[in-house]
């Protein structure tokens, strides 16, 4: 299971907990100046929705009021026990493993030539594009990354070492981070606050 912004691969049976606000016939009063846009994608592996509202999370809470967001959505529904690649490969993509084409770990059949990563869209729609990915998963870095822009890392905290490095950067268009503590832990115990480790793991994350 990953865990993309505050959306998390879990159950289609309830609706975001908030929405965009209806705006239909009004117009907005304030002015804005934009600068080149950037994006900030962050990826927790293993992080159950249920577990993270429920855990000590008092950075994300603080972002929900300006968010929309699930704790209990679905990217789709198939056997996680053969690994987190097809989960990984959803995100990147933005279609669903049927196109995408990626079996648990195995990318050896993608078909990421019809549907290419966001990387890869990117760059082909927008002018001097720069990426930077951080990622402690040797399977991200190795498939989904663009080659010259990742860097793998030893651990979580050396990822952020490397997000907070990458924000400086004023020329960067993407920057993306994959966290793996929190599966790690999910797997060493279980996917549940009822398990210390776990819950420690998404409040470490939080910080």
């Amino acid at each position: 299971l990953s865990l993309l912004f505050l959306s998390t691969v879990l159950s289609c049976k309830e609706e975001f907990g908030r929405l965009i606000p209806d705006n239909e016939g009004q117009q907005d009063t304030l002015d804005l100046v934009y600068g080149k846009p950037k994006v900030l994608l962050l990826i927790v592996d293993g992080a159950r929705g249920e577990s993270v509202r429920t855990a000590n999370i008092p950075v994300m809470n603080g972002l929900l009021n300006h968010a929309i967001y699930s704790w209990v959505s679905l990217s789709e529904e198939h056997d996680d026990l053969n690994g987190t690649g097809a989960d990984l490969a959803s995100i990147i993509t933005g279609v669903s493993q049927n196109k995408h084409l990626v079996i648990g770990d195995n990318f050896n059949n993608n078909n990421f030539q019809t549907f290419p990563t966001v990387y890869t869209r990117v760059a082909a729609n927008a002018k001097s594009t720069e990426f930077k990915v951080y990622s402690s998963s040797k399977l991200f870095v190795d498939h989904l990354a663009p080659v010259a822009a990742a860097k793998l890392e030893n651990s979580d905290a050396e990822v952020v070492n490397g997000v907070k490095e990458g924000l400086k950067l004023p020329e960067i268009t993407m920057l993306t981070a994959h966290f793996t503590a929190v599966d790690k832990a999910g797997k060493a115990s279980q996917y549940d606050n009822s398990s210390a480790s776990y819950k420690t793991a998404i409040e470490n994350f939080d910080k």
